[in-house]
């Protein structure tokens, strides 16, 4: 994990288009970000592509990163947990609506009609 002051260091060479800069921030936060992307999704497939879109999202949009708003894994973290929120609403199937189908007065059998409840009560009767 890199500390803050390396972190920057990174990010300025990332900025000026040195791609080492983009590697350290990649390879210091990726693990940390995974584990984070699987406990919330509870699927690796589904982790690792957020993973990738959030570095993608933070390297595209690494110049509006404000170092005196809050640290650089706290805004990536952001990124990521605003993502897993969007796959989860995307991958949570649809609520069905039960209320209306369980008010719907079912007929009995026809073994637990009155009638039939009245001869099997006779016919017992008879036997004994």
């Amino acid at each position: 994990m890199l500390d803050n002051t390396t972190a920057h260091d990174a990010i300025k060479r990332a900025l000026a288009g040195d791609q080492t800069g983009y590697a350290a921030l990649y390879e210091a936060f990726a693990p940390g970000l995974h584990r984070l992307c699987y406990s919330l999704l509870f699927n690796r497939e589904d982790a690792e592509d957020v993973l990738q879109e959030s570095f993608v999202y933070a390297f595209k949009n690494l110049r509006r990163f404000d170092p005196a708003r809050a640290a650089f894994k706290t805004w990536l973290y952001t990124i990521a947990i605003s993502r897993c929120r969007n796959t989860y609403r995307r991958a949570r199937p649809a609520l069905i609506d039960l209320s209306g189908a369980l008010q719907n007065a079912l007929p009995a059998p026809k073994s637990e009609t009155p009638d039939a409840a009245y001869t099997q009560r006779s016919a017992v009767e008879r036997v004994e």
